[in-house]
């Protein structure tokens, strides 16, 4: 099932209803919905209520009952997530390349510590100061970002023999989510909206 909601908040959810996260319950697996580096999350109450608890018990409960290939997960889609999806791609590469967490460190330095909305606002500001820096900065950013997602995926089958395929996945889909949201949150105070 894919659902509005951010990448590693739903993972958490996945992981529930697949009998392999930490969480004993939906509704402590649905509490990554609005654990973001402001301490204010996204859209908690639309994932965080009694319904979409329940039927995420549902999911565990017919995933008990089936074979691996036709047991349903829960994946998030949206881009709300860029603080914690560069953290989460940081914490997977020390594990399994710290030179490679390094360099990415190195390349979301301006989401690490901060919230999406931040980074923003501080594009926004950047831009009104000195338009030409500020485009040379976020380009850098840009690259930075899809070396660190190329570098991923190049290492692919060497990063199987150090951990889980399934971590692998994760963090080249949370580098994913910090490559499509930086792009968003560079262009969202500096276009205008066109209607």
């Amino acid at each position: 099932m894919s659902v509005a909601g951010d990448w590693i908040s739903a993972e958490r959810v996945d992981r529930y209803v697949r009998g392999l996260g930490e969480d004993a319950t939906a509704e402590a697996a649905l509490r990554g919905f609005g654990e973001d580096a402001s301490g204010e999350g996204t859209t908690p109450w639309l994932w965080r209520n009694v319904e979409v608890a329940a039927f995420v018990d549902w999911l565990r409960d017919y995933n008990a009952t089936v074979d691996d290939d036709r047991k349903c997960g829960f994946v998030g889609l949206d881009l709300f997530s860029l603080d914690r999806s560069a953290a989460a791609v940081v914490r997977y590469l020390e594990s399994v390349d710290p030179g490679a967490a390094a360099r990415a460190r190195d390349a979301y330095a301006p989401f690490l510590h901060a919230a999406p909305g931040d980074y923003a606002r501080a594009c926004g500001l950047e831009a009104r100061a000195d338009a030409r820096a500020y485009a040379a900065h976020v380009a850098a950013t840009a690259d930075g970002c899809e070396r660190v997602l190329a570098a991923l995926q190049a290492a692919r089958y060497e990063y199987w023999d150090v951990a889980d395929a399934a971590d692998q996945f994760a963090a080249e889909q949370n580098a994913e989510v910090v490559v499509s949201a930086q792009q968003f949150y560079a262009k969202r105070h500096t276009e205008p909206d066109v209607t």
